[in-house]
């Protein structure tokens, strides 16, 4: 990926940190928004200091130790374990094999319901004026708010996929209203990542749009051209974006650090059209990022 400066760039700069303002350069920036929409994904660099990340990451914490509580019940079982509600958050425990048969999650969607730190900063004012700005539209839906802890010793993996089929698009949940794929996805690193923590692996778009997948909502390896794939390692405060018709996935975390990402997911209005979990809390709701 190439070090041009962030997004964030063509925001009013009245609002922006001296940091930020710094890298007020549109020629820049109209490479980044290129980026998302030709490669299918790019980086911003550090988009939240590191003050801002400490919260993040207590909030991860939380969630951890919320993990920890769920986890300790008698009932509990790891192998069936799946959307275990607390206040609102679904802590996903299914398929994931770990050295004590505890902890091992796979995600956890709406975050922010149990943790509301991490539903404030999804709706950051500096990530919600990115996200329009790649939307075209200043209301948006926000669908996604989810934790990944990926935790080390776990087998925790995506195989390769586009979100498309995550929103349903194949299934007639979502149109792509503005036909430019109405939906933005964000990843912010909480943890420097690294080859062997299972970072995000991309393969830069073709323009082939939604693509058949399995009925577990994967692709065929006939499908992926993996000697393509582009493999970012953010640093911790660094935004991935990517397009809902970017192929990609990651692999199990195999080092000895977690790989910890904060994912938030926004939709063109009306190009969603059903509930998702977290509704209680949220999710699915109109909001609309600040002039």
């Amino acid at each position: 990926m190439s070090n041009a400066c962030p997004l964030l760039c063509i925001f009013v700069t009245s609002n922006l940190t001296k940091y930020e303002r710094a890298c007020v350069d549109q020629t820049q920036t109209r490479r980044q928004i290129e980026e998302f929409f030709d490669l299918g994904f790019t980086v911003v660099e550090q988009f939240f200091d590191e003050r801002e990340m400490t919260k993040i990451a207590t909030g991860f914490d939380r969630l951890l130790e919320i993990a920890q509580e769920l986890s300790s019940t008698p009932d509990f079982d790891p192998d069936a374990s799946h959307n275990l509600e607390y206040n609102g958050s679904y802590f996903d425990f299914r398929n994931v094999d770990t050295i004590e048969r505890k902890f091992g999650i796979r995600k956890i969607a709406w975050c922010g319901g149990a943790v509301p730190v991490l539903l404030r900063y999804g709706r950051h004012p500096r990530l919600l004026k990115l996200a329009s700005q790649l939307l075209g539209s200043q209301e948006m839906n926000h669908l996604i708010n989810q934790a990944h802890l990926k935790m080390p010793g776990t087998n925790v993996a995506f195989k390769w996929h586009q979100d498309s089929v995550n929103r349903g698009i194949h299934k007639g949940y979502f149109v792509d209203i503005n036909g430019r794929g109405s939906f933005v996805q964000t990843g912010l690193a909480v943890d420097d990542a690294s080859a062997d923590s299972g970072p995000l692996a991309f393969i830069p778009r073709c323009g082939e749009g939604h693509l058949p997948h399995t009925a577990a909502g994967h692709l065929l390896p006939e499908q992926v051209d993996e000697s393509r794939q582009v493999v970012p390692l953010p640093n911790r405060g660094d935004l991935l974006l990517w397009h809902p018709y970017t192929i990609h996935g990651s692999k199990p975390n195999v080092s000895s650090r977690p790989r910890r990402v904060l994912i938030n997911g926004y939709a063109y209005p009306r190009a969603n059209n059903r509930s998702y979990t977290g509704s209680e809390k949220g999710a699915g709701e109109l909001i609309r990022a600040p002039r």
